[in-house]
């Protein structure tokens, strides 16, 4: 067996970032800490936050404790759940990633210059739906090209904007079907760097292996997109949170495995899953 680990695989800079901020917090803060919800789209990582002292909060009506210190997730928080928060006299500590903050503030100006904001995402994504609150009269979330086809375009400026780990080849047609009809269409390319690399690196790795591992959470949309970058170019395509979701019939001897993993997964959980393929495998 081979096995090669795909660049760019793992924790992202504003991921990392995040759950630094998270443990900073447990350390620094007098009072109990929360997140809102999980910090990162990881449950792993999840749970050894809370083995560090930073519990999960089910939702903004949690009954959080008196000096409590809520840290705000990774993909951004609703405007009017932050400002519940804020008025029931909470700290909040903002461990958002800065490329969604900068979303966030992109959508703003083009609101206040009188644009219709088109948002492509996917429905019901923490990111989306935190975006999607600045006005949710005045956004219109896109979720495939056919919902850009269907929409009734009005009479006025706007912006196409997406959510920083949405699929790149869908969002360029939406700007292609969208410039058709819309006479002042301002693209703002919001997809996050690190996330293409990374579909780009797997999927080039994917067409040299014969089984492709993507180590993520269920929950994650640019874990989901990275194993969809990796079936266009593998037949045999695995997502695992762990080494323990592997089992030895997944295999031959003669494998090349390659492997990837989300940008909420740590380095750590990567090489746990090469070095249980190393304890079963004679690797060339």
């Amino acid at each position: 067996m081979k096995i090669a680990i795909a660049d760019h695989a793992g924790f992202c800079k504003g991921v990392d970032r995040s759950v630094r901020i998270a443990m900073r917090a447990a350390e620094l803060e007098q009072g109990p800490v929360f997140t809102l919800g999980p910090l990162i789209h990881n449950p792993r990582v999840v749970s050894a936050l809370q083995a560090r002292g930073v519990r999960m909060a089910t939702g903004p009506d949690f009954d959080f404790p008196a000096h409590a210190t809520v840290v705000l997730p990774s993909h951004g928080t609703p405007r009017h759940v932050e400002r519940a928060l804020q008025e029931r006299g909470l700290k909040l500590v903002q461990a958002a990633c800065p490329r969604v903050l900068a979303v966030h503030e992109r959508l703003r100006k083009a609101l206040a210059q009188g644009r219709r904001v088109y948002l492509a995402g996917d429905p019901g994504h923490t990111e989306t739906t935190a975006a999607a609150s600045l006005d949710p009269d005045r956004i219109t979330v896109l979720s495939s090209v056919r919902d850009a086809r269907q929409i009734v375009v009005q009479d006025t400026p706007a912006l196409l904007a997406a959510q920083t780990t949405f699929s790149p080849e869908v969002f360029r047609e939406m700007d292609r079907e969208l410039s058709s009809r819309i006479w002042d269409l301002d693209v703002y390319d919001s997809l996050c760097g690190h996330t293409l690399r990374a579909q780009r690196a797997a999927a080039d790795l994917a067409a040299h292996c014969s089984v492709m591992i993507v180590v993520g959470g269920a929950g994650s949309a640019n874990t989901r997109r990275l194993r969809e970058a990796c079936r266009s170019a593998c037949a045999r395509v695995r997502r695992v949170e762990s080494a323990s979701d592997l089992r030895r019939a997944m295999f031959r001897d003669e494998d090349r495995v390659g492997i990837t993993a989300g940008a909420s997964t740590p380095i750590e959980h990567i090489r746990e899953v090469r070095d249980w393929l190393c304890a079963r495998f004679e690797i060339g």
